[in-house]
This record gives C-alpha cells, sequence and structure tokens, in this order.
C-alpha cells in the first residue's frame, strides 16, 4: 500500500489567545469515548490567508512588500478583494495582474484578529515570474498531524488536536468578536484521515521532535466542519477500531481537574494507543493554555524525549475523567508542555451549551516569543495531493445519522 508520507517539521507559535474565567454552575458532563488515535487534519480555509509577506525582485533589486507597511502580515485574512468578497487564491492573483496592467492600486480588505481594514497597494512588476505582485504569499490549505482527543459514540461528533490548524480563529466563533463581521456559512471545511506513526524523531532542550506519520489514503474518517480555538472538530463517518479505554468517561469541569498524577494517551509507534503517566503541575483556569505538565514515565522520555509534534490533541486523563488534551511544548524542556480543557474543546464542538462553560476567549494578542511550539507534525503538500487522488469525499451528505460504527460498541465487547 503507497502512502504519503508526512514530513517532520518544528511550527512554532507566535501569538497566544487570552481568556477570562467566571466560576459558576456546570452543565452535567457527557459520556464520551477517548481518543488517543494519530489522524491527519486537512482544512481548507473560507478566505486566502496571508502565509509571508516577502520582498519582490525589481529591474533595481529587491523592494520591501508594499502590502507590510499596511499591516498585512502573515496570520491577516484577505475577505475581499476590488470588491469581491471570498475569492480564491486564482482570483486574487487575477485582480492583482489586471490593476497592474492597469496602472491602478489593488483595493483589499482582511482582517486582522477581531480588526477589519482596508487599503490600496499599487501592484509591482517581477521581472522573474513576468507577472505583477503585492508581496503577499497567500494560502487556503492547512494540514497537521494530530491526535484524535474524543468522540460521542451517540452522533459521532468528535473533536481533536486541542488548538486551530488552520489560521487563528475569530472569536465570533466562540461568542465574542463583534466587529470581524458575519461568520462564514456553515459547511464541511476538511478531513479527518486515519494515520500510522513509521518513526519518531525525539525532543531535546531546544529543538522539539517530531512524529513522522502516514496517512491512510481511505475513505476519510470523518469530515471536519468546526476549526476553533480548541481545534478541529466534527463528525465520524466510522469509529476508531483500536481504542485504547473501552469505556466511557465523564469530561471533567475546569473545577475539577486539579495538580496531580495524570494519563495521556497517544500513538508512539504504528496505530497503537498507548497511556504514559505525566504530572499536572499547575491548573491556571484563566489561562489560554490551562494545564500545565510534565512527562514522568520513563518510556516516554525514552522514546521522545518527553512530547513531540503530533501529539497535539492527545488526550489527558485523571481521576477517571477526560480532564484535556496535550497541545504544546516547552522548546527548552521538551518533557513539559500544556494542555487545553477538554470541557473547552467539548463547547466548541457543541456537545455541551456555551453557557455552561464559562469559559471566554478575548482578542487576540501578540506574542513574539519562540519558547512554545505547537504539538502538531504538518502534512506535506503532496501528502495532501495524494489523499485528495486517492479518494472521493462523503462529507457533502455526511450527518449525525449516517455515522456506522466499525465494529460493535466498545461498552458491549467482552
Amino acid at each position: 500500500m503507497n502512502y504519503a508520507k508526512i514530513l517532520p517539521l518544528s511550527l512554532f507559535l507566535f501569538s497566544f489567545f487570552s481568556f477570562s474565567f467566571t466560576p459558576g454552575a456546570f452543565a452535567a458532563s457527557p459520556e464520551l469515548y477517548a481518543g488517543g488515535q494519530a489522524v491527519g487534519v486537512i482544512l481548507r480555509a473560507f478566505d486566502p490567508v496571508v502565509e509571508a509577506d516577502p520582498a519582490i525582485p525589481t529591474f533595481g533589486g529587491l523592494q520591501p512588500s508594499p502590502a507590510a507597511p499596511l499591516g498585512l502580515t502573515p496570520g491577516s485574512t484577505i475577505l475581499a478583494v476590488d470588491g469581491r468578497r471570498h475569492p480564491s487564491t486564482g482570483a486574487v492573483n487575477a485582480l492583482i495582474q489586471r490593476d497592474g496592467r492597469a496602472g491602478t492600486p489593488v483595493n483589499l480588505l482582511w482582517r486582522n484578529g477581531c480588526l477589519l481594514r482596508t487599503g490600496a497597494i499599487r501592484p509591482v512588476f517581477d521581472p522573474r515570474v513576468g507577472g505583477y505582485r503585492i508581496g503577499l504569499a497567500l494560502r487556503r490549505t492547512f494540514s497537521g498531524l494530530g491526535t484524535l482527543t474524543f468522540y460521542d459514540p451517540a452522533n459521532g461528533i468528535f473533536a481533536s488536536v486541542g488548538h486551530p490548524v488552520g489560521p487563528s480563529a475569530p472569536a465570533h466563533l466562540a461568542g465574542g468578536c463583534p466587529s470581524a463581521g458575519a461568520a462564514p456559512p456553515a459547511g464541511r471545511l476538511g478531513h479527518l484521515d486515519a494515520a500510522t506513526i513509521v518513526a519518531l524523531t525525539p525532543s531535546t532542550p531546544g529543538r522539539p521532535g517530531s512524529k513522522i506519520g502516514q496517512v491512510l489514503p481511505a475513505p476519510p474518517a470523518g469530515c471536519i466542519v468546526y476549526d476553533g480555538p480548541y481545534g478541529p472538530g466534527g463528525i465520524l463517518a466510522r469509529f476508531p477500531d483500536h481504542p485504547y479505554l473501552r469505556r466511557l468517561l465523564q469530561i471533567a469541569s475546569p473545577l475539577q481537574v486539579h495538580p496531580g498524577p495524570a494519563t495521556v494517551l497517544t500513538v508512539t509507534a504504528g496505530r497503537r494507543v498507548r497511556s504514559f503517566r505525566i504530572l499536572i503541575t499547575a491548573v491556571r483556569p484563566d489561562s489560554a493554555s490551562p494545564i500545565a505538565l510534565r512527562v514522568t514515565d520513563p518510556a516516554l522520555l525514552r522514546a521522545g524525549g518527553g512530547l513531540v509534534a503530533g501529539m497535539s490533541g492527545s488526550p489527558i486523563i485523571q481521576d477517571g475523567r477526560l480532564a484535556g488534551a496535550v497541545t504544546r511544548i516547552l522548546v527548552a524542556d521538551p518533557a513539559r508542555g500544556y494542555g487545553a480543557f477538554a470541557w473547552n474543546m467539548a463547547v466548541g464542538v457543541g456537545l455541551i451549551p456555551t453557557h455552561a462553560g464559562s469559559i471566554q476567549p478575548a482578542i487576540p494578542r501578540s506574542n513574539n516569543s519562540r519558547a512554545w511550539s505547537r504539538a502538531l507534525a504538518p502534512v506535506s503538500p503532496a501528502n495532501i495531493r495524494a489523499i485528495s487522488k486517492a479518494r472521493s469525499s462523503p462529507c457533502k451528505s455526511l450527518t449525525p445519522a449516517t455515522v456506522r460504527p466499525s465494529s460493535v460498541p466498545f461498552s458491549k465487547r467482552k
């Protein structure tokens, strides 16, 4: 069987979300299956996102990007070009070429976090490509190798990764950011694909390691309909057939998570989910990454040096409850990292009413520190193309009512 290889790479985090926490009554927790399986996540953004703002070669030498002085920087989302809303990257380029030949500026509407901005950029001719450019590299496809956190056997709803795979999700997806405009229409954003781990590059101080995986070119395991502050979620097409825990777990409320021993479920080789011991060293409910943790299991320290990219979404179990998910690695000490509350992830995918969570995201704040790395391994462009050609997507017709268990429900197995 041919697989598409996922290339190892360390992805550093440049921005954080800040949160406020108000203690209050919590709704009854749903009972879910913990995940731990390796998954490939492939998303397509609703609008083009700025990936870089490179200099432009001209006959007179390199010219700095004309977009940078306007505040168009990596992470900005392009909402309209010359009045055309939600353009594809191809449409953006066609409008740039048209305006460049006419000698007129390109008029842009974009979003930085929750702020809407407008501006005009005069295209610059690039003799290297024989066309006009405005100094922006755009993309709409985002991908990563992470971990399934949990899924609901009643309707197939799942959550994974624990942080956004695409651009930082607008806060209006979680009920805030009124200036960001209307939310994108509901629809299928991408796929969740089963993966197997073929190698593990250990982490060392200053250099996070990575899982190296192969995404199986089979029908997708699920369809992603949400990529919010707590990661992608959606509907499973079939249930995983290789769980570690075969019993349902309740989700711990943020007030039930506490410093002390816990375990994390993840895959280090093949598709087998294993349990490793960790210690929750601190819980800060008002933090963007509320669970501070340290790996204590000698087996995981030997195999991976602690946490590695690809462990994003690995479920954290404490006191028999689903407490959270691994999201970030401390670069200087990869045995340490951070996690998100599983409760917040369940709120994000609609399994718990939003009024029951009392965790509210605020406007993202800039942070240029390279002290943290997201625990997510990237998917190569070749992998995305191979997976897209390998099968057709059932996502257009998938609803909770069409979810197919892969075998007998775990609770009925001997």
